[in-house]
């Protein structure tokens, strides 16, 4: 996986990185208040990608197409 840095875009991400192991997608509402309470929904996607038995695994959190979070996982489940 190459380097990527938050405020890409998913399409941005995918190419420099190829395709996660997991993904998975919905949509959140946000509240927002101007003057009358909106709820804005915001379609969220969740990438992982699995750099092998010697590196950590990441969590690609996009938001609307961006990304906005990196995570580092942990390498394996406990058996």
């Amino acid at each position: 996986m190459t380097l990527v840095s938050e405020g890409q875009h998913a399409f941005e991400v995918l190419e420099m990185c190829g395709e996660p192991a997991y993904q998975h997608s919905h949509v959140e509402y946000r509240g927002v208040d101007v003057g009358v309470f909106w709820a804005v929904p915001v379609h969220v996607e969740e990438w992982v990608y699995d750099l092998g038995d010697v590196k950590f695994k990441r969590l690609l959190r996009f938001e609307d197409g961006r990304l906005r979070r990196i995570e580092t996982l942990s390498r394996r489940l406990p058996r």
